[in-house]
């Protein structure tokens, strides 16, 4: 374990050349509704998207078809957010072209906002972490330490989690957290935290757990819950 804080601390907050695919997998755009946010929801790129005059012209009708079929898609607002054009223009140019946007599918968002997700590990309670969670040791560990991620990816990767309840977390708020549990090299914050090495991944008596990885091919570990810890 040792061996790999040496490793980090060197990286000087830099990602690791060489990490698990996983982990850039992890950052690789997906399809996500929202005018620029992740990937196209059309056959064509943002920059083709229509304007909201070519929109209320004929033969435009098969953007509004396309998108009202696509799965991520359930709600006008959700069409106005991918073209980025207002909801009312959205009504009038579906009544032009005949397009019936009224029988959307209703889902249930199961998506939990009491969680994070982190690769390797996937989804993990926010309730079994340190707030904020740039002081979470074990979190820290396990993403720039096992993920080899660097501070600017940190910051995202959370902010990205925490997106729903709109808290974002700045890089040098993530560099002072590497610093002050001893992943970094810098200035402590005096708050009495110990260190990676001090608390031996482990804070506050909470059932949280980092542990290392058990294969050296996918660097699997991380955060697990001990559930006797409970008891």
């Amino acid at each position: 374990m040792f061996d790999r804080i040496a490793e980090a601390r060197e990286r000087n907050g830099q990602p690791r050349e060489e990490r698990p695919e996983e982990v850039d997998e992890f950052f690789e755009p997906t399809e996500e509704v929202g005018y620029k946010q992740g990937l196209s929801l059309l056959d064509r790129s943002y920059e083709n998207y229509p304007s909201r005059q070519e929109l209320l012209q004929p033969g435009n009708g098969d953007t509004l078809d396309t998108l009202s079929e696509h799965e991520l898609v359930t709600s006008i607002s959700d069409v106005a957010s991918e073209l980025n054009i207002r909801d009312e223009v959205i009504e009038k140019a579906a009544n032009l072209h005949g397009v019936d946007l009224s029988t959307f599918e209703i889902t249930v968002d199961t998506s939990n906002e009491d969680t994070i997700t982190v690769p390797l590990e996937g989804d993990v309670a926010i309730e079994h972490l340190r707030e904020p969670l740039y002081e979470d040791s074990r979190l820290l560990y396990h993403l720039y330490v096992q993920c080899g991620m660097g501070v600017e990816e940190i910051a995202q990767t959370l902010s990205d989690s925490l997106d729903s309840v709109n808290t974002s977390v700045l890089e040098r708020d993530i560099q002072q957290g590497l610093i002050d549990v001893g992943l970094l090299e810098g200035n402590r914050t005096d708050d009495g935290r110990g260190t990676v090495e001090e608390e031996d991944l482990r804070l506050g008596g909470t059932s949280i757990e980092m542990k290392e990885p058990e294969s050296d091919i996918r660097e699997r570990g991380g955060l697990t819950v001990n559930a006797s810890d409970y008891a």
